[in-house]
């Protein structure tokens, strides 16, 4: 249910970011302009930049109130909602030109502190073509589920397009394997990957029979 609200952070936090400091790549834009309805105007988000900051702000206010009197998002006990809630925040305060945005929230630096503390385990660093190369080798291990419930009639084997409905348009396509309430399974053929499993939420995802 804080999925939207995360979503809108997300992106708040992105602009700003992105407009305070040179931190995307070249080619960045372009590239996620072609994943958006309409495309990407640089010129429109310079000019609603202030209003975004206004924006943001109002949202750290309420996450700064709302830990006040909680130690992580849903009470007592971290939880997905800490990590997905902090993801947005992290940037602003990694990047020198955003960092003095969380200077007023206290209680949300504090959190984010505790966040971090879990640190990030063992990270082993592998380059794109080494990725690839695991995945190609590797055997998906997705067992075939149908949906009893599905409302649309589709069932494993089924051939299927799966496509966010507002962002990233090409759609992903392939047989469909596994089906529930929360999420679908996709079995496709990559040049490069070989035989892959994508696995997709329900939620804000739209499936097309093919």
């Amino acid at each position: 249910m804080l999925g939207a609200w995360q979503g809108e952070l997300f992106w708040l936090a992105v602009r700003t970011v992105g407009t305070s400091a040179p931190v995307f790549p070249p080619g960045f834009i372009e590239d996620r302009a072609t994943m958006v309805e309409g495309g990407l105007s640089l010129e429109r988000v310079l000019r609603d930049a202030p209003a975004q900051r206004e924006q943001l702000r109002a949202k750290l206010d309420l996450l700064d109130a709302h830990f006040r009197e909680r130690q992580f998002v849903l009470g007592a006990r971290p939880s997905l909602a800490d990590f997905s809630l902090f993801h947005p925040v992290w940037p602003i305060k990694m990047v020198p030109q955003t960092t003095a945005i969380l200077e007023p929230f206290a209680h949300l630096r504090a959190w984010m502190e505790r966040i971090e503390a879990f640190g990030h385990g063992q990270i082993t660093e592998i380059d794109g073509k080494e990725a690839v190369e695991v995945a190609r080798k590797a055997t998906p291990r997705t067992e075939t589920r149908a949906d009893p419930e599905e409302p649309n009639g589709l069932t494993p084997g089924d051939r299927v397009e799966v496509v966010h409905e507002s962002f990233g348009r090409d759609p992903v396509a392939g047989e469909l394997t596994t089906s529930s309430v929360q999420e679908i399974a996709v079995r496709r053929r990559d040049e490069r990957a070989g035989e892959v499993v994508v696995h997709f939420p329900r939620e804000h995802y739209v499936v097309r029979r093919v």
